[in-house]
């Protein structure tokens, strides 16, 4: 019961526009009563109106909305590991991370949601996620190879005519 009052207090909050006090209470209520049925969902919710809200803004913004999601999801993926939204919660993780530019969390735990999705279709596509986001940053890392030896070359070129030009003077010499 005392969950249920946490719930409708957390509503009562919302519906009076004091949003803060409203996502304290129910992450209160989704950290302190595990085991109140209704738990997993408001995570999973939460953290998906966190996300969707994410990608529809911008900069400092958007950054602020994932991470607010992964706090809700960082929830269902310690407390939650039976609820059916568990896989969907690793794999917000992972697109959080993604969008945040951390690709080592995101590819950490889009491998976790290909171990535990149980729709094969599901995990194809996030294998096929995954595959894209290794080509995206070795193609980065070939770019950055790129460059740097063309700037290689560049100073080795100069250092060439400056022994060139060394060799002409000590000759008229």
């Amino acid at each position: 019961e005392a969950g249920n009052a946490v719930l409708s207090i957390a509503a009562k909050e919302k519906r009076l526009n004091e949003l803060a006090r409203s996502d304290a209470l129910y992450m209160a209520f989704i950290c302190n009563y595990t085991r109140h049925a209704l738990a997993p969902t408001y995570a999973a919710q939460l953290g998906g109106v966190a996300l969707q809200d994410a990608m529809k803004l911008e900069g400092d913004l958007a950054a602020a909305k994932y991470r607010e999601a992964i706090k809700y999801f960082k929830v269902m993926e310690e407390n939650y590991t039976t609820s059916p939204f568990y896989a969907s919660a690793l794999s917000s993780l992972s697109t959080c991370y993604d969008k945040l530019g951390d690709k080592v969390q995101a590819i950490a735990y889009l491998k976790k949601y290909i171990e535990v999705e149980k729709k094969p279709i599901l995990r194809m596509q996030a294998q096929m996620r995954l595959a894209s986001i290794y080509q995206n940053e070795g193609l980065a890392l070939l770019k950055e190879v790129s460059n740097e030896a063309k700037s290689l070359a560049v100073s080795t070129n100069a250092v060439a005519e400056e022994v060139a030009k060394a060799k002409e003077e000590l000759a008229k010499k």
